[in-house]
């Protein structure tokens, strides 16, 4: 079943247009983030991609690979890099 973005708009629509009778100040809200172009979703989609050179991955401790098996080391690390 392939999604269908037109029906998925015209469902978001028609439930601001609900939204709006009761509270039009979070309908207008809502509708410019979703359907505005200025917002914070196209500022991040826009950016490049960080390249792989410039990401660290955390290389474990003598408790474990997880950050979570560790979380004094994680922390020294997460600060340091």
């Amino acid at each position: 079943m392939e999604f269908n973005v037109k029906k998925f708009e015209r469902e978001i629509k028609n439930e601001l247009k609900i939204l709006h009778i009761d509270r039009p100040e979070v309908a207008a809200r809502q509708s410019q983030f979703i359907f505005g172009k200025d917002n914070e979703i196209d500022y991040e989609i826009s950016q490049p991609p960080v390249p792989l050179d410039q990401i660290k991955f955390y290389p474990g401790s003598i408790n474990g690979p997880a950050p979570e098996d560790d979380p004094d080391s994680y922390s020294r690390w997460f600060v340091e890099h």
